[in-house]
């Protein structure tokens, strides 16, 4: 259920071609951004600003980890999950 009460944020055509070349560049696909989209303006109170104790609990997580994501996964990769 939508709030008629919100104001719903207008795009100009030319914001929203800079988001399609954005999330393009980043490797997104149009389709996921579009669900996102969707899930973001059918549920706007799930909406949640990711905060710096979590940033800082991943960080803590992760550590120094580098991720290569053009390097293909062995057998060993595969098979570990």
């Amino acid at each position: 259920m939508t709030n008629p009460n919100r104001a719903r944020r207008r795009f100009t055509p030319q914001q929203k071609e800079e988001a399609v070349a954005l999330c393009l560049a980043e490797g997104l696909t149009c389709t996921a951004v579009a669900l996102l989209e969707q899930d973001i303006a059918s549920a706007p109170a799930r909406l949640q600003p990711i905060t710096s104790d979590l940033v800082q609990r991943l960080q803590t997580l992760v550590g120094d980890l580098e991720v290569d994501l053009e390097t293909p996964l062995t057998d060993e990769d595969e098979s570990s999950s």
